[in-house]
């Protein structure tokens, strides 16, 4: 790790007299681009090796370019966009104020859907920004002694008039005194909140059950559904970045 720290812009070649698979994948994991073993080092084989070595290091170096422009970009584009997107939703608040003159039903309901997918193209925008954060390891939580069982309560109430509208029913099963967790209050809450939320955009009759658990040291959190739910097939690509299913059940 030092030596990598010294001279991280350079190919480094361990020479060991190990001949440890093991070591030689620690090696590599801390920064090196390969390894040689001493007493089996011959003129052909340290050509090859170094060459090897130069590649790999030249890749790498390319990798993190790329990967530096493509945050530089999302950064960019996503500060460039939030600008004139709340002067867009602020203008049209200002129209289903009535504050300019009356607005029909037909046309407040036409503002209301704008406003709607503003408010939707906003949360694609934090999405990318959150994924580039993720990748870079950008990611700092702000930890701190906190009430799941305040979440779990608040983030349904947040959701009520929105499960109201579809006719679901939010339950929340949660202990009687509260669950201290040392966490990020503000993740959290946006965990619960992209689950529910789900969880509701997918459900067509029935419930939306929160749940907080105490499992001795550990607490579980869970949101459950009535709704299609997700096919075994996909259930692999969950965690993949923006992904979508079909809406068969």
């Amino acid at each position: 790790a030092k030596v990598y720290m010294a001279a991280s812009s350079l190919p480094i070649v361990v020479l060991t007299g190990l001949d440890d698979q093991s070591m030689a994948l620690e090696a590599v994991k801390r920064g090196a681009q390969d390894y040689l073993v001493k007493g089996e080092v011959n003129g052909r084989l340290l050509s090859r090796i170094l060459r090897y070595a130069i590649e790999r290091k030249r890749s790498e170096a390319e990798r993190k370019q790329i990967e530096q422009m493509k945050d530089d970009f999302v950064n960019t584009v996503s500060h460039e966009l939030r600008t004139p997107l709340s002067i867009v939703k602020q203008g049209i608040s200002l129209l289903l104020d009535q504050i300019p003159g009356p607005v029909n039903p037909l046309q407040g309901t036409i503002l209301g859907t704008t406003r709607e997918n503003i408010d939707r193209l906003t949360r694609i925008i934090n999405s990318l920004l959150d994924v580039s954060k993720l990748e870079a390891g950008r990611v700092f939580l702000k930890r701190e002694r906190v009430d799941l069982v305040r979440m779990a309560v608040q983030v349904a109430r947040d959701f009520e008039a929105l499960a109201d509208q579809k006719k679901l029913k939010i339950e929340v099963e949660v202990p009687k005194e509260p669950v201290a967790a040392y966490a990020d209050p503000d993740k959290v809450i946006q965990i619960f909140t992209n689950l529910v939320g789900n969880a509701i955009k997918f459900t067509e009759r029935g419930s939306i059950r929160i749940r907080v658990e105490p499992e001795g040291p550990d607490v579980r959190c869970a949101v459950s559904d009535t709704g299609m739910g997700i096919s075994r097939e996909n259930l692999p690509k969950v965690f993949n970045r923006f992904e979508q299913f079909g809406r068969s059940g």
